[in-house]
Formats: structure tokens, sequence, C-alpha cells
């Protein structure tokens, strides 16, 4: 069997824009996973910093395409495209994965054969460059941990992809969002780990922090539709 056909073989999606600073973390966390992913696939979403060359300088087991800056949706949809591992799992570049992510993963999905995803807990952490009154102000804000429902937490299996489509790249927040409520309307389950499987890093360029957040009332509406077309009530 080839390591592309295994069950169990994982291709990890890394979107990244001006991430520098932080993708050497958000790689090596996924390198670093046991078993070991197959390939981690990075799309530089028009960087115009040093993304690239950090990228690849973990050499042959990442591999780095570029896209004009068109957001991180489209970003994923470029790496799941080159991805041909049954299974695909998404990290954010300014986030990291906790030992055994995969490996916890992997254990749901086999138990599970049914479901077509698995998420984990995650928790978040100031960026060690902010100032220590606003990393104390962001611990304040943020809990301890929180359900993962956001697309570094996200392994789910390719047929699932292929069926459920790619994340709505004409949003630049609320994609993964979107992207849940699709697969649910089409049947799909998924798990969430009691586990923090995550790292997310709290920094001044959060992308729910500077991007315009309408894309959260679109997908909302795309939600009501879904529920109207299938001639539901709000839980359907």
């Amino acid at each position: 069997m080839s390591e592309a056909s295994d069950p169990a073989s994982v291709d990890v999606v890394i979107p990244a824009c001006n991430a520098a600073h932080y993708i050497g973390e958000a790689i090596a966390s996924a390198l670093a996973q046991e078993p070991a992913v197959r390939k981690v696939f990075v799309v530089d979403d028009g960087s115009i910093d040093a993304t690239q060359d950090v990228a690849r300088g973990f050499g042959t087991r990442v591999d780095t395409q570029r896209q004009s800056n068109s957001g991180a949706a489209r970003a994923r949809n470029a790496g799941i495209a080159l991805a041909t591992a049954p299974l695909v799992a998404f990290l954010d570049a300014d986030d990291r994965w906790l030992p055994g992510h995969i490996e916890r993963g992997l254990r749901n999905l086999a138990a599970r054969p049914g479901n077509g995803f698995v998420c984990a807990r995650l928790r978040t952490f100031p960026s060690p460059e902010l100032p220590p009154g606003e990393q104390a102000a962001l611990r304040a804000r943020n809990a301890e941990y929180q359900d993962g429902w956001v697309a570094s937490t996200l392994i789910v299996r390719r047929d699932v992809l292929e069926r459920v489509g790619g994340f709505a790249d004409d949003l630049r927040v609320a994609e993964v969002i979107d992207w849940f409520d699709r697969a649910r309307a089409q049947g799909v389950r998924g798990d969430m780990l009691d586990t923090v499987q995550v790292e997310r890093r709290l920094h001044r360029n959060n992308t729910t922090r500077v991007a315009d957040l309408r894309g959260y009332l679109v997908a909302a509406k795309r939600h009501l539709d879904r529920i109207r077309s299938r001639g539901g009530g709000p839980d359907a």
C-alpha cells in the first residue's frame, strides 16, 4: 500500500499571509506529530515578507505554493487540490498543534467510521511580542479552553471534502462556520474531542480583529436559506 493510499495517511494544509514570525512554529508542530503526517502544503496568500523562505527551510516534507492575495479560504482550497492523502488536516499559520493531535484524531476516526471529521478543543495564548499589559488583557478576556470549531482543529476525510466542497472563497471570515453548516446540512457527522489539542495565537493581526466582519452576516443568511430550502424551522 502506498503512503498516499493508507487510510490513516494525513496531509496538512496551512494557508499563510505575512506569517514569517509565526509559521515556523506551526510547521514544526505539524512535523512533530506521531504518527507522522505525509506532507505539509503551505499556500502563501500573497505574502510580502519571508513566509515562503521560512516554509522552504523545512525541506522536502513541506510543499510551498503561492497565490495572489485572495483570502484563507481560497488558500485552503488550493491546498486541498494539492493534497492526495485520504485525510486532510488544517492548521492556520499563526496557530500550533500540541503533541498527540493527529494520533487522537486518527484514533477517533478509526473508531467512528461513519463520521466524516473530528475536531478538538483549543486554548488561546497571547503572542509573546505583545506588551505585558496587552497579554494580560487578552488572557482575561478568553476562556481557559473552548470547543474548537475552527480550521486549525479540523481533520476531515477526503471523500467528505469532495462531497461538501471546499471553503467559501467569497468569505474572508466565517468561511469555516459556513463549511461546518454545509456539512451538517448534508448529514455529515463529526466529534469534538474533549482534550485540548490546539493552541491559537492571539496577536494584533488576527483575521477576526482586522477583517470585515460582514462575512458572519453572510454566513448566517446562508444558514437560514438552507433551512428554508429544506422546509424546516430554526432547529432543522
